[in-house]
C-alpha cells in the first residue's frame, strides 16, 4: 500500500512522503502519517477501515485526524451499505 500512496503522492506533485516526515518537527508528530499526508492521501489511507467503530475512534485520535476521519466521503460508504 505504500508504493500506491507515494505513486499516488508523486502523480499529484506532492513529492516524496518520506521527506516530508523527516524535515518535519519529528517530536510532535512521531509516526503520524496519517497527519502528515496531503489531504486526499490521508482519505485514502482512511478508506482503508472497514468497520465505522475504528473510523469513529480515528475521529478521537487528534484535531488533524478529526476533519479527516468526519469526512463524508468515508462515512458514506458505511450508510449505503446500511441502506441495502
Amino acid at each position: 500500500m505504500a508504493s500506491a500512496i507515494t505513486r499516488y503522492m508523486s502523480s499529484r506533485g506532492a513529492g516524496n512522503l518520506e521527506e516530508k516526515i523527516s524535515s518535519s518537527k519529528e517530536e510532535e508528530v512521531r509516526g503520524d502519517i496519517v497527519g502528515l499526508a496531503p489531504r486526499d492521501v490521508a482519505i485514502l489511507i482512511l478508506q482503508n477501515l472497514h468497520d465505522p467503530i475504528d473510523l469513529a475512534n480515528c475521529s478521537k485520535v487528534s484535531r488533524t485526524w478529526s476533519p479527516l476521519a468526519n469526512a463524508n466521503a468515508l462515512w458514506k460508504e458505511f450508510i449505503e451499505d446500511k441502506g441495502s
